[in-house]
């Protein structure tokens, strides 16, 4: 069973919302500051949750997630050029669990959060990758509803 994203660490929620908020408005996030930032266990437990989060958002109600798969997919592999294959492949299984309503960490860990009490070690590489298409997701919920809807929806938190 997967967890729910309640169940996710309120703290790497908020510590990751605030580095994807980080690259808005400015320059676009530095690699050694994203993989500095945080604990790669608790920065992929915060974006998986934001992920999910993001795809929703940004399919709305009448939308179907599963279209932003590919592109977000793409985008990632463009900007990141030098992201391993097995990375591309978890991210793309995240963002599928996470337009099919699923926790993508849950998915990711094969639902291990709540037996072992944490997401366990996670490649810095990959806690990176997906903090990347977290802050893509972000880039294209401000581009479709407007500069600063993200932050808004983050400043929540």
């Amino acid at each position: 069973m997967s967890p729910h994203v309640e169940e996710e660490p309120a703290g790497a929620v908020r510590e990751a919302a605030a580095l994807l908020l980080a690259g808005h408005g400015g320059p676009d996030p530095n690699p050694a500051q994203v993989r500095a930032a945080a604990d790669p266990a608790e920065l992929f437990q915060g974006m998986g949750t934001l992920i999910l989060a993001l795809i929703e958002i940004i399919a709305g109600p009448e939308g179907d997630p599963l279209d932003l798969v590919a592109p977000v997919l793409r985008k990632l592999r463009r900007t990141e050029p030098d992201l391993p294959a097995e990375v591309l492949a978890n991210v793309g299984g995240a963002l599928i669990a996470a337009a099919l309503g699923e926790s993508p960490t849950g998915w990711r860990t094969g639902g291990s959060l709540r037996r072992e009490g944490g997401a366990g070690p996670v490649p810095a590489q990959e806690a990176y990758a997906w903090a990347m298409t977290g802050w893509l997701l972000v880039d294209l919920l401000d581009h479709a509803a407007g500069e600063g809807t993200a932050a808004a929806l983050f400043g929540e938190l």
